[in-house]
């Protein structure tokens, strides 16, 4: 494993203009030690034909059936080789200098974060710096600002994402992160802009999946949270 090297991991399916978008503001600021693993879910035209072109060692494709964001995830960690692993979803993008940033300020933690811009559906940005360093569990908020979240590979290595959730497994993530006692750091400074649409900006769905998983490690009933999560796949495949 190389010390202070980043792999960065992005999903794509056939949207050219917002996956180009990221992609620059990734390979515009990796070293040559560095790795960019792209997990693409079978792209047609545009997005397909500029794919097969990229000749960059530091780029690793990866091409999976669609199986849901959180299975795609799982596979592109199993590829990370470096110890600085961060997730951006094709539309977001790193700020400048943002991995220098991170690789200085990556020290006795085992997960940093910083603030964020976020895209509004009216076009309008506005800034995030309102989720801290949890010291209890019902204070998790770091699902709200995950593009500007770097983990160490060890702890991916530990904790994969839950595939049975549609788009609130890095919730569950967090909060077990947190139950291990892994060290969270922030910095307060931005990091990414993250735009608006996709799947993860559905309220109901993440609103009933975060339901059941705070029921779950806030020590609820067992019993009761299989039957609001069947209820939730029953909702959550309607929409």
């Amino acid at each position: 494993m190389k010390l202070c090297r980043f792999s960065i991991i992005t999903l794509s399916y056939n949207n050219f203009d917002d996956f180009i978008i990221t992609y620059n503001s990734v390979v515009n600021q990796l070293n040559a030690d560095d790795q960019y693993i792209i997990v693409d879910a079978c792209s047609t035209g545009k997005l397909s034909r500029f794919l097969k072109r990229v000749n960059d060692s530091r780029v690793k494709i990866l091409y999976q059936n669609p199986e849901g964001v959180y299975s795609a995830l799982n596979c592109g960690l199993s590829y990370a080789e470096n110890d600085i692993v961060s997730i951006i979803h094709s539309g977001d993008f790193f700020l400048t200098n943002t991995l220098s940033i991170v690789k200085s300020e990556f020290k006795n933690c085992d997960i940093l974060f910083g603030s964020l811009w976020k895209e509004h559906f009216t076009k309008k940005y506005y800034y995030i710096n309102n989720v801290n360093v949890p010291t209890k569990i019902h204070e998790m908020k770091l699902n709200h600002v995950h593009p500007s979240v770097f983990v160490h590979s060890s702890v991916y290595r530990e904790t994969k994402f839950n595939s049975t959730y549609k788009i609130s497994s890095d919730l569950e993530f967090f909060l077990k992160c947190f139950k291990k006692k892994c060290k969270f750091k922030k910095i307060n400074f931005p990091l990414t802009v993250m735009s608006s649409g996709g799947i993860s900006t559905n309220k109901l769905i993440s609103s009933f999946e975060g339901l059941v998983i705070r029921l779950q490690f806030m020590s609820f009933s067992h019993s009761f949270c299989p039957f609001i999560l069947q209820l939730i796949k029953y909702i959550t495949r309607r929409y």
